[in-house]
């Protein structure tokens, strides 16, 4: 009966509940039962963050580093609609929950990862943040991010320029306005058919 009850579970997480129980220094001083497994596998799994705590970690632009959860990534790529943030909010939030039920449904816990923006330092900051949280695990992460941005060659070129990101947009505004007035205006034809 007790394989059974928790048959529902990867193995891996049943080993580690039963790891965990053992250790524990209430409950472990007895043999573990399907429930006591259970709660610990509760305890240690991967916790899920609410709709909207989620919504606040999606990347403002290409210079953010996350880490997020697939669930989380998976509600944005359905989701995401630049041209109107209060849909796209409320559309996240519903695919979210969605995705979450499915996954508690199917005993599918969230794996945190990373989604490396261009930004040195903020990559630098938003890894060590997950560290601090428990979210990631230094064995997980890749050393090249886990190395001070001022360290890199990239953090190099980032801490000594002088790149600002809204001159930087203000201007390419400016380049597409003149690329679309310098296109032929379309040829109509006038034939006949």
């Amino acid at each position: 009966m007790a394989f059974e009850l928790l048959k529902p579970y990867p193995l891996a997480i049943v080993v580690e509940g039963i790891k965990a129980h053992c250790v524990d220094p209430v409950r472990g001083q007895f043999p573990p039962k399907p429930a006591d497994i259970v709660a610990q596998i509760e305890k240690w799994a991967p916790q899920r963050i609410s709709a909207d705590e989620a919504w606040t970690m999606i990347p403002k632009d290409e210079s953010d580093t996350v880490v997020w959860t697939d669930e989380i990534a998976e509600a944005h790529a359905i989701a995401d609609r630049e041209d109107d943030r209060i849909a796209s909010r409320m559309a996240f939030k519903a695919a979210y929950d969605r995705i979450v039920e499915r996954n508690k449904s199917q005993n599918i816990f969230p794996k945190w990862i990373i989604s490396e923006g261009w930004c040195a330092e903020k990559r630098s900051k938003a890894v060590s943040d997950a560290l601090k949280l428990g979210r990631l695990k230094e064995q997980d992460i890749p050393s090249r991010l886990l190395e001070s941005p001022q360290g890199s060659i990239a953090g190099l070129l980032e801490s000594h320029s002088t790149f600002d990101p809204e001159k930087a947009k203000e201007n390419l505004c400016k380049l597409k306005e003149i690329l679309q007035k310098s296109q032929p205006a379309p040829v109509e034809s006038n034939r006949m058919e």
